[in-house]
């Protein structure tokens, strides 16, 4: 998971610096695309800074959706990025095959610092929550 994880936040940087070189190519000649470059850029830059921490399966797939769905968009000018983008998304669902899903109980146990087993009727999820 780190392996991907790693990749993913290098293919991110890698789309945030092409992202702002096509930006200050596009300023100059006063492209309308200019404001998706910088956008695409921000984003891709964003999306690195929420791998830094704690993630869970869900924002993996949010994050492979919308780079997926950018990947789409990027026409003309920004058409590099497309390539880029959709690899991105492909390691981002990569990532969220491999992160194994917690159970409600070991998220209860890791939020709260627990030691000792949760009551049943708490963690719902029908596994013995015994340590």
């Amino acid at each position: 998971m780190d392996a991907y994880r790693r990749q993913l936040t290098t293919l991110l940087q890698i789309v945030a610096r092409e992202a702002g070189g096509i930006a200050a190519r596009l300023s100059e000649s006063k492209d309308r695309q200019c404001q998706a470059a910088v956008a695409l850029r921000t984003r891709a830059l964003a999306y690195q800074h929420r791998l830094t921490g704690d993630v869970c399966a869900e924002q993996v797939n949010a994050i492979a959706l919308k780079l997926e769905r950018q990947a789409v968009l990027c026409t003309r000018a920004l058409a590099p990025l497309r390539r880029l983008l959709e690899e991105a998304a492909a390691v981002a669902r990569r990532l969220q095959v491999s992160s194994p899903t917690p159970s409600r109980a070991d998220l209860l146990r890791s939020i709260l610092g627990l030691q000792w087993s949760i009551p049943s009727r708490l963690a719902d999820d029908g596994v013995s929550t015994h340590t």
